[in-house]
């Protein structure tokens, strides 16, 4: 599922958010791009209104901002699964023109 690049590089960090969602996504389809160490890597900066200007240096050291704690395999695989089923019928029609 990964791209090749993907699958080549080294692991990288989040380069904006790390949600758990996004985050068990990966754990789920491209495990060796997640770092290790992200059960321990959650942080919260609520308050970015200047991102765009001052970048994600101005909130978190480490590049992540969120909790990725709370991934897991499991949950990336069951909103996968979820995702396809509700989109299934729009893929029918982009495959059938």
């Amino acid at each position: 599922m990964c791209s090749r690049r993907m699958a080549t590089s080294s692991p990288a960090p989040c380069t904006r958010t790390c949600t758990p969602e996004k985050t068990s996504l990966l754990l789920h389809a491209c495990p060796e791009v997640i770092r290790p160490g992200y059960h321990s890597a959650d942080w919260t900066a609520d308050d970015r209104r200047h991102l765009l200007t001052k970048g994600m240096q101005a909130y978190t050291d480490s590049g992540v901002i969120g909790r990725p704690s709370l991934a897991a395999a499991e949950k990336g695989k069951a909103l996968l699964d979820s995702l396809a089923s509700s989109f299934g019928d729009v893929l029918d029609l982009f495959a059938k023109s």
